[in-house]
Order: C-alpha cells, then structure tokens, then sequence
C-alpha cells in the first residue's frame, strides 16, 4: 500500500518498459485515476503493434492494457499470441484466466488456471503473478461452477503466499455467503493489516457492514 514510493521508484523507468507501464496502470487504477490508467494502457498497446514487444510475458502486458480498455476480443487474440511465444509463464495464464472470469466463461477460466499452473514457477526474472495467483484464479474459477476443490485451491495459494491478499478477499467472500460474520472479518482484517488501501479487501469489507446493517461503519468504508 505504499503507492506514492512506488510511483517514484517507476519514475525512473524507461518509457517504453512494458513491466512499468503495466505497474503505473495498476497504480493509477488503485487511486482512482482512470484517464492515466487509459493513457498507459494504450502506451502497451502501441509497444506491441510496433513490434517492440517479443516475449510472452511482455505480450501478456499489452494484453492486459487491451482488457483494460475494454477491447475484449482484442485483449484475447494478444492472450493467444503471447500464449504461442515460448516460454510462456505463468502470469500470462493468470491475466489470461482473469479474462475470461469476467466474461463469465468460468469453464475456460479453469484451463487456462490450470495450464498456469502446471507451467509452473519461473526460475528468475520479473513478473507479475506467480503460481498461487494461478490457484486463486482455479478457485474462483470453480466456485462459479459449483465444482469442488475450491477450498483446497485456496489453501494452496496461501502456502505458496503467505501473504497473498487475493485469498483473503475470497474467503471473505465465501464466508459472507453463507453469513459467517466474524469469519469474514477475521479475513478481512488480515489482510487489511498487509495493505490498509487495498481496493477488493476495502470492497468486501463494505459488504460485510451492508449484509449486517451496519450503518456507520458501511459509510465510513465506502
């Protein structure tokens, strides 16, 4: 949740560094600042129809500013490009799954999860997501297709992760579901002491005051 000290070490960044700018669209985003995070996002766009974007990891990055902008099918066809330069690494899978949840396509999600996951951890260099950002996809993934599993895909990520924040969210998530209050909220406040500003541990913890009419504290969240 240190976001301004993030901001000034990205600033010294090249422009045209595809792991910056996906960085700063996510810092923008974090902050409310949507014309900036569509600025970079269609920098990543750019990089890539120029060519100067080669490895799948790089590609996965004007794939996610594609989904961003809200080009779906665009957003896609660069997932399915990046999918085909080898190596391809698991944090493309994990944008790419992410995709597809939210065109509530839960069935290709889990492959896609799935083939994260067996690429496995990368052995050096930088990125985004690593295998237990793959099995909170998978959980998430099955939980929208009332498979089972999703318990344990979640236990795993956390072993993998201790401090995966992701996880926290969904069983909190899972725990409002069926009204397990101060499940929820043990959750919640964990990962809230991790990072105090972040945005889906802020939106669930507003839920939880909502589902219990909590007045105040729903406002105060919100």
């Amino acid at each position: 949740g240190r976001y301004e000290r993030a901001q000034e070490r990205l600033g010294n960044t090249p422009s045209n560094d595809p792991f910056a700018l996906r960085l700063l669209l996510e810092l923008a985003q974090r902050q409310g600042r949507v014309d900036e995070a569509n600025s970079f996002a269609r920098r990543l766009m750019d990089l890539y129809h120029s060519g100067q974007l080669t490895g799948s990891e790089e590609i996965a990055q004007a794939a996610y500013g594609s989904w961003q902008l809200d080009q779906f099918q665009d957003a896609n066809q660069v997932f399915i490009s990046a999918g085909k330069t080898k190596p391809a690494t698991v944090s493309m899978f994990v944008d790419w799954g992410h995709l597809y949840l939210t065109k509530y396509n839960a069935a290709e999600a889990e492959s896609i999860f799935k083939d994260g996951i067996a690429v496995g951890q990368p052995p050096s260099g930088y990125y985004r997501w690593g295998v237990d950002a793959a099995y909170v996809g998978l959980a998430q993934a099955l939980d929208s297709q009332f498979k089972p599993g999703v318990d344990e895909a979640l236990e795993k990520a956390l072993e993998l992760n201790p401090d995966n924040l992701d996880v926290r969210v969904y069983k909190a998530f899972l725990a409002l579901k069926q009204s397990r209050w101060q499940e929820a909220e043990d959750w919640l406040g964990e990962g809230l002491d991790i990072n105090p500003l972040y945005l889906p541990l802020l939106d669930m913890s507003c839920a939880s005051h909502f589902l219990q009419e909590r007045v105040s504290a729903f406002a105060k969240i919100r």
